[in-house]
């Protein structure tokens, strides 16, 4: 089953989280995409930046079979 796991990966205890839920996920045979193993990095946050993310996330999710959300708050 493909996942999309969407999670704030901001904080560490934010990062921490998200990490151990991709551990969990693929330990239990899942494919799992990760917004935060998948981040643009090394380029300025341009909009042209926010639109390749926005699209490359959707397609992931348009992918995905299952969204699973980590949320705290």
């Amino acid at each position: 089953m493909n996942i999309y796991l969407a999670s704030p990966f901001f904080q560490e205890e934010e990062v921490k989280a998200v990490q151990a839920a991709e551990e969990i996920l693929r330990g239990r045979g899942f494919t799992v995409f990760s917004p935060r193993e998948n981040e643009v990095r090394g380029v300025p946050f341009t909009p042209q930046w926010s639109k390749d993310t926005f699209e490359n996330d959707r397609k992931f999710l348009d992918w995905a079979e299952v969204v699973v959300m980590l949320y705290d708050g």
